[in-house]
């Protein structure tokens, strides 16, 4: 209980203290083999299950005061180091029925398909092999924001009943961990977010330091594409207005690389030794309408699995 009296001030609402309530919650969460309230009330032979049910449902404490808590207490642990970094992804939760918060069919990256679920942007503070959740983001899909009395219903804050795609929200977790203090050298994401080149910009014009996925069909150009208006081609038609890159891109996995110009590094030390890959780096440039000079990494496995 010397834990609970630590958090006492985050679950304290209109003068009553419910962090006692919230160790008993998470007890549940971590024990039960079924997340819901009846598993739970089940395994945790203390819990009384009306105040378990009263605090998740209906008690005013801030989920977000509770998460930046968190951020400060994995900060104090893990952040501040050369190596390490904010790592945003998205993960769906399957669910049945049309009742809960946000959810539809949508793609559940769990599954790697679509499915009936929920979906929200994660972020999480990682420094070698330690890691820890210091942010999320629901993601309420399009069929929920327009339908404003099945939100109100399902109690979504009037604040929060808006579109916002999951690249925003992952930008809004950079910013808000910044915002609070997170220590981190550089972010780290995947293809969702790597493909997107106004969310690559905006962390380069913020000055953060990314290393993102980027599919196999990602178009580069090997050198400047010095993108111009291009002359009119006939005295019929009108005058093209949109730039053109003046040079050919290529698919990213189609680029030839020397033998000798792979690199063996260690990725890190596993059970089983050293983990080792080929590395290959030089510089390309990118377009969509905006272009962009980034450095291309790829990683190439004992397996051959490669990575962009």
């Amino acid at each position: 209980m010397d834990y609970c009296k630590t958090f006492t001030d985050l679950f304290t609402c209109h003068r009553k203290n419910n962090t006692v309530t919230a160790h008993h919650y998470l007890c549940g969460l971590l024990q039960a083999p079924k997340r819901n309230m009846e598993r739970m009330d089940e395994v945790v032979e203390v819990a009384d299950y009306e105040a378990t049910q009263q605090f998740i449902s209906n008690s005013p404490w801030n989920a977000q005061i509770v998460m930046d808590r968190m951020a400060r207490e994995v900060d104090g642990i893990l952040g501040g180091s050369p190596d390490t970094c904010l790592v945003l992804d998205e993960s769906g939760f399957t669910k049945k029925g049309k009742a809960s918060v946000g959810v539809g069919r949508q793609y559940n990256g769990r599954l790697g398909k679509v499915d009936n679920c929920q979906v929200a942007v994660f972020g999480a503070l990682c420094a070698g092999n330690r890691h820890c959740l210091v942010d999320t983001r629901f993601y309420l899909p399009n069929e929920w924001v327009e339908d404003i009395g099945r939100c109100r219903k399902a109690k979504v804050p009037e604040e929060r009943i808006e579109s916002r795609t999951k690249i925003e929200l992952a930008e809004d977790i950079v910013r808000h961990q910044r915002a609070i203090g997170t220590r981190f050298s550089f972010v780290c994401a995947d293809g969702l977010y790597g493909n997107s080149g106004d969310f690559i910009r905006k962390l380069d014009d913020t000055d953060e330091t990314f290393v993102v996925h980027v599919h196999a069909n990602q178009q580069i150009y090997l050198r400047d594409p010095r993108p111009e208006v291009p002359e009119r081609s006939s005295a019929k038609g009108r005058s093209p207005t949109k730039p053109r890159p003046s040079v050919t891109p290529l698919r990213v996995d189609k680029l030839k690389i020397r033998r000798r110009d792979w690199r063996r590094v260690v990725l890190r030390d596993s059970t089983q030794g050293s983990l080792e890959a080929f590395v290959y780096r030089r510089t390309v440039w990118c377009w969509d309408g905006k272009e962009g000079k980034w450095t291309l990494l790829i990683r190439k496995d004992d397996s051959g699995d490669i990575k962009y």
